[in-house]
């Protein structure tokens, strides 16, 4: 798993290893985990992200994730 930051200060969990399954279908996408409404560990759902999107984002290292939100990966 990779772990990224939002913007919004929210944590995601993404797997790498889907980057195929989704190449296969001509998107540029992963799945992951991360909170449905924002600021809400307690909500997490399971999501594709665009490699765009994760641009934005900050990559962190699980052992710097808040338990709270490593909790929900």
């Amino acid at each position: 798993m990779l772990y990224y930051r939002e913007t919004n200060g929210d944590y995601l969990a993404v797997d790498p290893t889907t980057a195929e399954y989704y190449k296969r279908q001509g998107l540029q996408q992963l799945e992951g985990r991360a909170s449905a409404i924002s600021g809400r560990p307690s909500s997490v759902c399971t999501f594709s992200v665009s490699l765009e999107f994760l641009k934005t984002c900050k990559p962190v290292r699980l052992a710097d994730i808040p338990e709270e939100w490593s909790q929900m990966f």
